[in-house]
């Protein structure tokens, strides 16, 4: 079996796939197919948008999503590393194409990052009846030190 850190990169390559950069509509779906094959499922129950993409219309990436939530493919959208104004771009839009909104924001969020979160994300998620689900590197760096501790006590 391989090392637990091993194990922890191996999923991390997820973010930075090459095949599947951006939000265009086409990457979306190929993207969530894709997912649903390698976990054997029908349906994913929470599918995010990870990163914004400047360089597709928002109205694009959020008929994409609807349109995997209108196959079956998809239950919940939801949005991560997105500004407020965009989240909230988003929710007019949603709205505009009569679809579901995202259930849930997932910023970045530690004692150093906290302000943006506090004054701007949690508002939007207030407004808009949505879950925070935060993230910070220092989780992925204390997973890191856990994994190396744990490889080199059994050493």
């Amino acid at each position: 079996m391989p090392a637990r850190s091993t194990e922890y990169r191996a999923g991390r390559v997820v973010d930075a796939h090459p095949a599947f950069k951006g939000l265009a509509a086409g990457t979306v779906r190929a993207a969530a197919e894709a997912s649903l094959k390698r976990l054997g499922l029908e349906t994913i129950d929470l599918y995010w948008a990870h990163f914004d993409d400047a360089d597709t219309p928002l109205e694009e990436t959020v008929a994409a999503y609807a349109a995997l939530q209108r196959d079956g493919l998809v239950r919940h959208v939801a949005v991560s590393n997105h500004r407020a104004d965009r989240i909230r771009e988003w929710v007019r839009i949603a709205d505009e194409q009569g679809v579901a909104r995202p259930v849930a924001i997932q910023p970045h969020y530690n004692l150093v990052h906290r302000q943006d979160v506090e004054e701007n994300i949690v508002p939007v998620a207030e407004e808009f009846g949505m879950s925070v689900v935060p993230t910070a590197d220092e989780v992925d760096d204390l997973n890191r030190a856990s994994a190396w501790a744990s490889e080199t006590a059994s050493v």
